[in-house]
């Protein structure tokens, strides 16, 4: 799923989006810059709206959280990584939906592990972050792979690698470049 953000202010979206459960209160300014887009890495349903956790200017090790109103939506297919996830808290502001990926899915901790450094949950993340950074098209890459034989294509550094027609993205393996997959197939 990508996302563009249209906002970055909290004063300017509605009040009911102006929450405490990720301590956003109406001086706060969300670290993305409008008119960039970006992946989203889990959904949170949280009060009435989802939260879209995605890497913002100030990624380090773990997703920051932004509510839906600061973007509009540009890709609205959902990860194929993803499951669905609920959790029960004592009271309706303690619980909340989750769509994220399975160890997320299972570890109620797990994004208080992330936060935290922890470093399998940060390994986790990143394992995680670098299969859906290939999953949808980006359109600020221009580079394109040339298609050869089967699954392989061809860098345009000249070196080739085997790619799977669900990745609309590729990362070339010797010069670490983003290029759009030739053989990407979205019926994948």
């Amino acid at each position: 799923m990508r996302v563009k953000c249209i906002e970055n202010m909290v004063e300017r979206l509605p009040s009911d989006s102006v929450i405490p459960y990720f301590g956003v209160n109406a001086e706060r300014k969300f670290h993305v810059l409008p008119q960039k887009e970006y992946i989203v890495y889990a959904i949170m349903m949280v009060g009435y709206y989802p939260w879209y956790l995605l890497c913002d200017e100030w990624y380090t090790h773990y997703p920051n959280a932004n509510p839906c109103q600061s973007f509009d939506v540009v890709d609205n297919r959902i990860s194929r990584h993803w499951r669905f996830g609920y959790r029960k808290g004592g009271s309706h502001d303690d619980s909340y939906t989750v769509f994220a990926f399975k160890e997320w899915i299972e570890n109620p901790y797990y994004y208080d592990e992330l936060t935290d450094g922890e470093e399998g949950a940060v390994a986790i993340f990143r394992r995680y972050k670098a299969l859906m950074d290939l999953e949808f098209p980006d359109p600020t890459v221009n580079r394109v792979g040339k298609s050869l034989a089967d699954n392989w294509i061809l860098c345009p550094c000249s070196e080739s690698l085997e790619v799977s027609s669900k990745d609309a993205m590729a990362r070339c393996p010797a010069c670490g470049e983003l290029m759009h997959n030739p053989i990407y197939s979205e019926d994948c």
